[in-house]
């Protein structure tokens, strides 16, 4: 699955395993990172900085937005997902890999 993996300056940004918050195998291939996951396979957006001064994220996944901003305090790293609001309740629930694309192109 091609992921836009992020490390620039004092900033990560990573997907990892919902359960373990591991994040998951990376691999390049032509300038484009692919994370190896299985199909069904349920993730968090993990973004982790180490800068000085306060973030405002906002979130895209396959190119439409996930529907709410988030910030950051310097040296904070964090976990989003779908995150919603009910009730006086907050949750933040994990994406998950609807389509696999394969790694490499394959040639016979």
């Amino acid at each position: 699955y091609y992921a836009n993996m992020v490390k620039q300056g004092n900033l990560t940004v990573e997907l990892v395993d919902a359960v373990t918050e591991e994040p998951f195998k990376e691999h390049t291939y032509y300038g484009k990172t692919y994370v190896e996951v299985e199909p069904g396979a349920e993730y968090f957006i993990q973004v982790t900085s180490q800068s000085e001064e306060e973030i405002l994220w906002i979130f895209y996944v396959d190119g439409e937005s996930l529907g709410y901003w988030s910030h950051q305090e310097p040296g904070e790293s964090h976990i989003n997902g779908i995150f919603s609001h009910r009730d006086g309740r907050k949750s933040n629930t994990a994406l998950k890999f609807a389509r696999v694309q394969a790694q490499y192109p394959v040639s016979n």
